[in-house]
């Protein structure tokens, strides 16, 4: 079964989308449709977490192609 992209639509709309990456309330730096960038961040204590640099690279604003291939490849293992 696949998602539909009227699906997608529904949760990029609820959800919320952000282009450029973020500190979620977590502290984790997040993309897209709440996309965390670096899982080893999470693996860090919360308070440890601030600490954490990301590679300058990663820090820019993504394409809404990007972001939408970056939710479907999130929710591919719930297909």
């Amino acid at each position: 079964m696949n998602i539909s992209e009227k699906c997608l639509h529904m949760i990029r709309h609820h959800e919320g989308v952000r282009q450029n990456p973020y500190k979620c309330p977590a502290k984790l730096w997040t993309v897209g449709v709440g996309h965390v960038m670096f899982p080893e961040q999470g693996k860090l204590k919360i308070d440890q977490r601030d600490a954490f640099v990301p590679p300058p690279e990663s820090m820019r604003k993504h394409s809404m192609e990007e972001v939408n291939e970056i939710l479907k490849a999130d929710l591919a293992r719930f297909e």
